[in-house]
């Protein structure tokens, strides 16, 4: 597959994988992936409706799973904003106009946020002011748009819906 993998971590290898590839209109593979439904701001004040319906997650027929709203190494393409997790990185060229590789290097005392692998974040139990580390138990795999929440700007009359996030591929990676 030829996947950049931090130095650190060239012993590990693919553990599982999903391509997403299948007939357009089928919903991803339900062995493994499995809709959240429902609404109410998931946590975060986010403004989205989750349905199971394929109209909202389906494969595209050409090898990518398309999120679509009308409102840990993925390689996926997403307008995300002027206020999105995007939006502070300067890769040369607007992040929506190709795929890029965000991966999330998970150890037991830090996690490692990467876009193209370029470092974004890294996250530690000392830079959590006293609070609990929680990342220290199994956690599910969450691919979604969201609408609105503490983390963005509220839709307006300006928001372009629908917004599509292709997603390429997941893969996960252990020692």
């Amino acid at each position: 597959m030829g996947d950049w993998v931090p130095p650190e971590f060239g012993s590990w290898s693919l553990a599982w994988a999903e391509e997403f590839n299948g007939p357009e209109g089928s919903p991803a593979d339900p062995r493994t992936w499995r809709p959240e439904t429902g609404g109410g701001g998931w946590g975060n004040a986010e403004l989205q409706y989750y349905t199971s319906e394929t109209a909202n997650a389906a494969l595209d027929g050409a090898g990518s799973l398309a999120i679509t709203v009308a409102r840990l190494d993925s390689r996926l393409a997403q307008d995300s904003g002027a206020d999105g997790i995007t939006a502070s990185l300067d890769f040369g060229s607007p992040l929506a106009a190709r795929f890029h590789v965000y991966s999330v290097c998970w150890e037991p005392d830090r996690v490692r946020w990467y876009v193209d692998q370029t470092l974004y974040h890294t996250v530690t139990p000392a830079d959590l002011g006293g609070n609990r580390w929680v990342f220290d138990h199994e956690f599910y795999l969450l691919l979604n748009v969201a609408v609105g929440g503490r983390f963005s700007q509220p839709p307006d009359r300006s928001t372009v819906f629908p917004q599509i996030m292709l997603i390429d591929y997941t893969r996960v990676y252990m020692a």
